[in-house]
């Protein structure tokens, strides 16, 4: 990523970061674009240059917990399994949770709050899940990406992400990674069972 690319990606977030602050302290309905662009010191123009509406930057830092995943599967080498990468990513996702737990908490006033962006926050994180761990999971069983059993693959993986994701604020970090190593077990078994199925498989 060049030095622009990087500097737009950041403005991204300082702005996200400031609208998440203003919804959780005002309520998502009386924010306006205006007053999300003052917080974060741009104009308004600005802001439209980076987002299309509120709605999108509230919807904007949805993946943003999946970035420490996302460098490490980029840099994944073709031995490895997917699975381990995701063991191994664990410890980080814990960390950045507890880094970022003022605005998690910020995030969870405004899913009280407005149940409806809420929902399209989380679709937007599992869609965001989705099209990153695709392309590994396919490479892993030898298949297209848009083959129905990759989809199967992926939307199991998905699924224990979801319950995951909403159980960690209730939980302690030992919880978490416990809940996190269980769910990855459940999935590593069906990976294992779906490769034993594949023509031309012998696990």
């Amino acid at each position: 990523m060049d030095l622009r690319s990087r500097r737009r990606l950041q403005v991204r977030r300082d702005v996200a970061e400031k609208a998440a602050r203003l919804f959780a302290e005002r309520g998502y309905e009386h924010v306006t674009v205006a007053e999300i662009a003052a917080a974060a010191g741009i104009s308004r123009r600005t802001f439209f240059t980076h987002f299309a509406s509120k709605e999108e930057a509230a919807l904007a830092s949805a993946a943003d917990v999946l970035e420490s995943l996302q460098r490490s599967l980029s840099a994944k080498k073709s031995e490895i399994s997917f699975t381990s990468v995701v063991r191994d990513n664990v410890s980080e996702l814990i960390a950045w949770h507890e880094h970022h737990a003022e605005l998690l908490e910020q995030r969870r006033r405004i899913a009280l709050s407005n149940p409806d962006l809420a929902a399209k926050v989380a679709a937007a994180r599992t869609q965001a899940e989705r099209d990153m761990v695709t392309p590994h999971l396919a490479a892993e069983l030898g298949l297209p990406p848009d083959h129905h059993t990759v989809m199967l693959v992926v939307g199991a993986f998905t699924g224990l992400g979801d319950v995951l994701m909403s159980r960690a604020p209730d939980l302690l970090p030992a919880d978490v990674a416990t809940l996190a190593d269980e769910a990855l077990d459940l999935f590593e078994a069906l990976l294992l069972r779906v490769k034993q199925t594949l023509p031309g498989t012998s696990i």
